[in-house]
């Protein structure tokens, strides 16, 4: 199965039911006092960018990227059950990171459950690095925060 990114509208159905479920999979797995309502309309505000994974014409996955300030921050990475394990994710975030690193930016961070170690796996293979709380993010014991550079190191 080919899969392939692209920058999509996060009102398309298709992108908009990936987030939705996305969203409803993680309140069923962190407390309620650690749940962020989601707001498509957010999405749409200037320095953010959803992106979608297609697999024969389907969409599979998403992410959001969020640009402004001093890094970027990858949010909302989400793959449909009967597409895991088959590399969307990984391309979800090669395309984020190449998006981010076009638009100058030298440093990705993201957010991400405790208990999701395979998010964790995927990310550390990608070259993201634990690092502390940023932006608006408040410590937790229930968040791991990762960062990567996207400066080309020298050899």
């Amino acid at each position: 199965m080919v899969i392939h990114a692209e920058l999509a509208d996060p009102r398309h159905p298709d992108v908009r039911e990936l987030l939705l479920s996305g969203h409803t999979a993680m309140q069923g797995l962190f407390p309620a006092k650690r749940q962020v309502p989601i707001s498509i309309e957010s999405l749409q505000t200037d320095g953010v960018h959803v992106f979608v994974a297609r697999a024969e014409g389907r969409a599979v996955g998403c992410c959001a990227l969020f640009l402004s300030g001093a890094f970027a921050e990858l949010k909302k990475l989400y793959v449909a059950p009967e597409s895991r394990r088959q590399g969307t994710a990984d391309q979800l975030v090669a395309h984020a990171e190449a998006f981010a690193k076009a638009a100058g930016f030298e440093e990705l961070k993201l957010e991400t459950g405790v208990t999701l170690s395979v998010a964790h796996r995927l990310y550390a293979k990608r070259g993201f690095t634990r690092c502390e709380a940023f932006g608006d993010h408040l410590p937790s014991s229930e968040s791991q925060f990762m960062t990567k550079s996207l400066v080309k190191q020298a050899t």
